[in-house]
């Protein structure tokens, strides 16, 4: 039995890997401990989209949503643990919420502010739909 294994794209959660076995398609999807795949032989080799990935990106929980205004897109975030600046890269995750966007602009009562301290609540664009209780986390 021969084995390839292709990595397809990166997701927060690991690779997504298209594998072919003999002919024959599987998918692995969510790989989150495992940062390595079977080449021809079954040798084991770092998967090269992953390498080093997550010493380079690690996150530290900053904050929480505690409220989403769907019409314009805006998520609060009550900053629990650590600040947060404009251009530093955050981490949104939750029960189906899972995206990591660039911190473009942020207001408190309306105003724009440039960084955010413990303890405040801030009016956040995001990218995507937020719930209440997602967990935010700064990306260092």
């Amino acid at each position: 039995m021969t084995f390839f294994a292709i990595a397809k794209k990166v997701t927060q959660s690991g690779c997504y890997i298209e594998c072919y076995i003999d002919g024959n398609e599987c998918y692995i999807d969510g790989i989150e401990d495992l940062w390595y795949f079977i080449l021809k032989g079954g040798e084991k080799m770092t998967c090269p989209c992953c390498q080093n990935s997550k010493e380079e990106k690690k996150e530290k929980l900053i904050g929480q949503v505690t409220h989403y205004f769907n019409k314009i897109g805006v998520g609060v975030i009550e900053l629990t643990d650590g600040d947060l600046k404009v251009g530093e890269t955050i981490h949104i995750k939750g029960a189906t919420t899972d995206f990591t966007q660039e911190v473009k602009s942020m207001q408190i009562d309306k105003e724009s502010i440039q960084e955010a301290k413990k303890g405040q609540a801030i009016g956040l664009k995001v990218e995507e739909p937020v719930r209440e209780n997602d967990k935010v986390y700064k990306v260092e």
